[in-house]
């Protein structure tokens, strides 16, 4: 694990501590990017929201729910669970065309394109 900055490492702690499993962790590009085996998501640097790699949108966890998710392997349910949570910013695109181009993209780019 290397997460030098210290607001990281707070937010991976809260996490982790309520994993039993080993899970990898990193610094990132301003966020912790955490490989939990075939799936990896980011964790926000000033917000508590997470993203899978690949996805734009982003939203909101509690530490031990995601904790649970990370356990359980069903980090990619949760997410999706979380993003009709109330404490979720919606998205809003101004160009909705653009936004459904970029997401296609992105899912046919890591073979999701049948989610779309």
């Amino acid at each position: 694990m290397t997460i030098n900055n210290p607001i990281l490492l707070r937010k991976w702690v809260a996490i982790k501590r309520h994993v039993s499993k080993v899970v990898a962790a990193s610094e990132y590009k301003g966020m912790i990017r955490v490989n939990n085996n075939d799936t990896v998501f980011y964790i926000a640097k000033n917000a508590q929201k997470i993203r899978p790699k690949s996805f734009l949108d982003w939203c909101h966890y509690e530490p031990a729910d995601l904790a649970h998710a990370i356990a359980t392997d069903t980090v990619l349910e949760y997410y999706e669970y979380q993003l009709l949570d109330v404490k979720t910013t919606p998205n809003v695109w101004k160009r909705k065309d653009e936004e459904h181009e970029i997401k296609a993209f992105y899912a046919a780019r890591e073979h999701r394109a049948e989610l779309i």
